[in-house]
């Protein structure tokens, strides 16, 4: 009679710190959308706007928008710790620390006149970032 083989499923947890001086509500809204005055250390998505107007007259043949928000991705992530009995991979550690990155891009819509002198409107994917996440 052969041995049937043992498989542990892995499982994915997210820890969040708590903080009694903050609300239940605040911690469950994930993802974050913060402010630089916020001094939020948790991965959020911050505005940042891109002027065309402030990059130079390398980006005079932009006409609309002028301006949009890029916005970007910081803060910290928690870890995650693999069970002892998980077999490593080669270079894979046991711990292993994750990233605040985007997870969700909206395109941007540009008018821009093109070499010619005609004006032209272009679709640019994942132009700005929408909400950040720890991956």
């Amino acid at each position: 009679m052969p041995i049937a083989k043992l498989q542990v499923p892995l499982v994915k947890l997210e820890l969040k710190d708590y903080n009694p001086a903050v609300s239940k509500r605040s911690l469950d809204a994930m993802p974050l959308h913060c402010e630089p005055e916020d001094n939020e250390a948790r991965c959020c998505r911050y505005n940042f706007v891109l002027d065309f107007d402030e990059l130079g007259s390398e980006f005079d043949f932009i006409i609309s928008p002028k301006r949009y928000y890029a916005n970007y991705c910081a803060g910290n992530c928690p870890s995650y710790i693999l069970p002892n009995n998980l077999p490593l991979v080669m270079g894979f550690r046991r711990k292993v620390q994750r990233c605040c990155t985007p997870s969700v891009v909206s395109p941007l819509t540009l008018i821009y006149h093109d070499e010619r002198g005609g004006i032209m409107q272009s679709e640019l994917p994942g132009m700005s970032i929408s909400e950040c996440s720890c991956e």
